[in-house]
């Protein structure tokens, strides 16, 4: 990449971080990476190969990817993305900075008719909302309600199904597996929204159906401000998971799930907002840089 000059749709770029201490063996960086596994790749809705967001390392000469390299309890074709974005001139972002998620089978969520699941969003920019994408899966067969909810108010409810069930679990911490589900609301039903909104996607088993969901954890309680919340068109939006506690929504983390004093944005359920059309749409500016966090 050169500094300011606009990247090229199509193209593909490359970010290279190089130690330069005398000693790098003994003074090395650390690269925080998300590993996912072949079946649970698609945890990264928008990247497509997913190799092109991969982590590669340069040895004896030359690139290698070690996604496709065993270390110890680590399994060959298991998938590295650095905890990295792209931040643009004009405010936005692109990439994947989240730092933990929790896949494992003793912190995903378990969703039942009397314990729902949101995402909320704090409206950053006016907005068309068209629809949605939720990666999640059922372990009891049914549906589940997806409502959507402006400033407390229901606009539209959608139901997903699955039947036969189809959650499943993957070594070695029996991580849940997931699909994406895409809701599409019909064009009368599109919903504006402008800044200082607030809009809920709440998720709802219904009868006996019980399905699960995921929630990663963010770099803003690493002190990185603004955070990438995903949507079809890389906006940034200022969200945060939600659980029901049976009395009040609550922020949430996946080892906390009733946390009471958590802070807003610390953590995302897998919810993309599709976006149908922008008020704000502009091209990109140039990048400003590229933020990796590592520990020395």
């Amino acid at each position: 990449m050169t500094p300011n000059r606009p990247l090229v749709a199509g193209n593909l770029y490359f970010a290279e971080i190089t130690n330069t201490d005398p000693s790098p063996n003994s003074n090395y960086i650390s690269i925080n990476a998300m590993i996912a596994v072949n079946p649970h790749v698609t945890v990264m809705r928008y990247v497509d190969p997913v190799e092109d967001w991969s982590l590669q390392c340069w040895n004896s000469g030359s690139w290698y990817d070690p996604s496709f390299v065993k270390y110890g309890w680590l399994n060959p074709s298991w998938y590295k993305f650095p905890a990295a974005e792209y931040g643009y001139a004009n405010g936005e972002y692109q990439g994947y900075f989240y730092m933990e998620n929790g896949n494992a089978n003793y912190y995903y969520y378990t969703l039942t008719s009397s314990n729902s699941s949101r995402e909320r969003f704090n409206i950053q920019n006016s907005r068309l909302i068209k629809g949605v994408e939720i990666h999640t899966s059922a372990s009891v067969a049914g549906s589940m309600s997806i409502e959507f909810i402006k400033n407390d108010v229901t606009q539209v409810t959608k139901t997903i199904t699955e039947n036969p069930a189809t959650f499943t679990h993957v070594p070695p911490n029996n991580n849940g597996v997931y699909q994406w589900y895409t809701i599409n609301l019909d064009p009368g039903e599109y919903i504006s929204v402008t800044q200082g909104d607030v809009l809920d996607i709440e998720m709802t088993p219904q009868g006996s159906s019980i399905w699960h969901m995921s929630a990663e954890r963010t770099g803003r309680g690493s002190g990185h401000i603004p955070d990438t919340t995903i949507s079809d068109e890389g906006w940034y939006e200022y969200s945060s998971a939600q659980w029901w506690t049976g009395s009040r929504w609550v922020n949430t983390l996946y080892y906390n799930k009733t946390c009471s004093s958590c802070v807003f944005a610390t953590s995302h359920f897998r919810v993309i907002l599709q976006i149908a059309s922008n008020a704000d749409s502009v091209p990109p500016d140039p990048p400003t840089g590229l933020l990796i966090v590592a520990d020395n």
